[in-house]
């Protein structure tokens, strides 16, 4: 009987942990930055709310391992979702209307060809509002790359 349940509780424990993997791969996590005053660092502002966000400049980060056709749609829709958000709101008068976009790509290993094709098809529609779209991928040799 000991056996048999520590089995079934080891098979139930692989389901759940395969479930929370692909859930996640999935559904990415696309958050805003803001900037920490006194510091040189951008963090979610959802998690910190006394970061700074700047008025001009939209800072996203995506947070996934992997970008590919599965999750392409979706991290495409919440990217515009938060700039199409800051821009309808730059239109008071207080805001300054957004001239950038940076997405922080720097958790990224993998990136599948759909998703290149998202991140053209992102920076056409930017583009179209006069918004620059630059973004940071991860580190490598000790530099950051950037395009």
């Amino acid at each position: 009987m000991l056996f048999g349940s520590v089995e079934i509780g080891l098979g139930v424990a692989l389901a759940i942990s395969f479930a929370k993997i692909i859930i996640q791969s999935l559904w990415a996590q696309v958050e805003g930055l803001g900037w920490l005053q006194g510091t040189n660092i951008f963090c979610s502002v959802r998690q910190y709310p006394v970061a700074c966000r700047t008025q001009a400049v939209q800072v996203i980060r995506i947070d996934t391992s992997f970008l590919y056709f599965i999750n392409a749609t979706f991290i495409k829709e919440r990217i515009m979702e938060w700039v199409r958000a800051e821009v309808d709101t730059s239109n008071e008068k207080v805001r300054e209307r957004v001239h950038s976009v940076f997405l922080d790509m720097s958790n990224v290993v993998n990136i599948d060809t759909s998703e290149l094709v998202g991140l053209e098809e992102i920076h056409k529609e930017l583009a179209s509002l006069g918004i620059q779209m630059k973004w940071l991928l991860p580190v490598q040799d000790g530099r950051q790359f950037r395009r």
